[in-house]
C-alpha cells in the first residue's frame, strides 16, 4: 500500500494522472469542476467483460475512502486477474475533502442529491454513468462510535454474482466486524444506494470505523474492495 495517510487535493490529482500515464489500462478523465473550481475525475480500469461502479468521497470528512480507492487504482496494473471493467469516481466532493467537511462548499450533503439534484458534482457523475452496471459499491466511514467494519444493503437487493455475507466473512478473517456485519435498512431519499435501486443495480455501502487511526482505516477499505473481486 503506497498511500498511508490523507494527501491534499492537488497531490491526489497529480497521483491519479501519474498512475494513468504509467499504465495502459487506467484511463483518467476530467469531467468538470466543483463549485470552487476543483476538477472532478472519472477513472476507468480495463479488465473483464462485466462492468461495476465504485464511488467514494461523497463526504469530505471521510478521508480513508478516497485514499483506499487511490491505492486500488495504483495497484490495478499489478493484478494478474482483472475480472471486471471498473468505473470509479474516487473523489466526488473535492471541496469538502480539501476543507474537511461532510458537505460540499454549498453546505449540501451530496449523498442526498441523486434525485432532482441542484449540485454540479452529482450532475457530473450522473452525466458520466453507463447504467449497464452489474453492481455498485460506495465507500464511506462511520464517524460515530463503531468497533469494526460493516456494510449496508438494500432489503430488496438481489444478485447472483455478489454475496454480502461471503464478503463480510472474508473481511472478518482480518478485521473486526460491527453491527452484525450487514445492515439492511431503508434507503435514504436521494442517496446513491436509492439511485442504484431505482436503476436495478445491486449495491453495497462499505463503512470503516472513523475512530481508528488513518492507516488502518485505509487498509481495511482497500481490503474490503479486494474482497469483491
Amino acid at each position: 500500500m503506497k498511500y498511508l495517510r490523507k494527501i491534499d487535493y492537488d497531490s491526489y490529482i497529480l497521483e491519479l494522472i501519474k498512475i494513468s500515464e504509467d499504465s495502459n489500462n487506467v484511463l483518467v478523465k476530467n469531467i468538470g469542476s466543483s463549485p470552487k473550481g476543483r476538477d472532478i475525475f472519472k477513472v476507468s480500469l480495463d479488465g473483464g467483460y462485466d462492468n461495476i461502479l465504485i464511488v467514494s468521497g461523497h463526504h469530505g470528512d471521510e478521508i480513508a475512502a478516497p485514499m483506499a480507492i487511490l491505492n486500488f487504482i495504483h495497484e490495478w496494473k499489478l493484478l494478474s486477474e482483472k475480472p471486471f471493467n471498473i468505473t470509479l469516481f474516487p473523489l466526488i466532493n473535492p471541496d469538502g475533502y480539501e476543507n474537511g467537511t461532510r458537505e460540499n462548499s454549498n453546505s449540501i450533503d451530496l449523498n442526498r442529491q441523486y434525485s432532482n439534484t441542484t449540485e454540479v458534482e452529482i450532475k457530473l457523475v450522473l452525466e458520466n454513468l453507463n447504467i449497464n452496471y452489474i453492481a455498485a459499491f460506495d465507500f464511506h466511514e462511520a464517524l460515530d462510535e463503531c468497533a469494526g467494519f460493516f456494510c449496508c444493503e438494500s432489503p430488496q437487493a438481489t444478485t447472483d454474482l455478489f454475496d454480502s455475507e461471503s464478503i463480510v466473512s472474508r473481511i472478518s478473517i482480518k478485521y473486526p466486524i460491527a453491527r452484525g456485519g450487514i445492515v439492511r435498512n431503508k434507503n435514504k431519499e436521494g442517496s446513491f444506494r436509492n439511485f442504484c435501486d431505482e436503476n436495478e443495480i445491486y449495491s453495497l455501502t462499505f463503512e470503516s470505523p472513523g475512530q481508528w487511526e488513518i492507516r488502518r482505516r485505509i487498509e481495511l477499505l482497500l481490503f474490503s474492495l479486494y474482497s469483491i473481486l
